[in-house]
């Protein structure tokens, strides 16, 4: 479990996952992205379950790069308390 705090422009690629994917968004907005599928805005208040763990980006825009989120990433953002240290950006 990760919290982000991003500031725009801002977008995460996440991969597949062997269990469902879950988002809640507690502030700001955010674009979720499925392939196959119109980018859905989401407000504060709104929650995503993406039941099969499709792979799917959130990001600031409904269009535009995401980083892919991996280990790699992930170990480089998190706080020891598990939230993000600095703003994921993607230009």
């Amino acid at each position: 479990m990760a919290s982000v705090r991003a500031g725009a422009p801002w977008g995460l690629a996440l991969p597949q996952s062997a269990g469902a994917s879950f988002h809640a968004v507690t502030a700001g907005t955010a674009w979720l992205r499925v392939d196959g599928a119109e980018p859905l805005a989401l407000m504060p208040g709104d929650v995503v379950l993406l039941a099969s763990g499709a792979p799917h980006r959130l990001s600031s825009r409904p269009t535009g790069r995401c980083v892919p989120y991996d280990r790699t990433v992930k170990a480089g953002l998190m706080s020891p308390t598990g939230s993000s240290r600095s703003a994921v950006r993607a230009r």
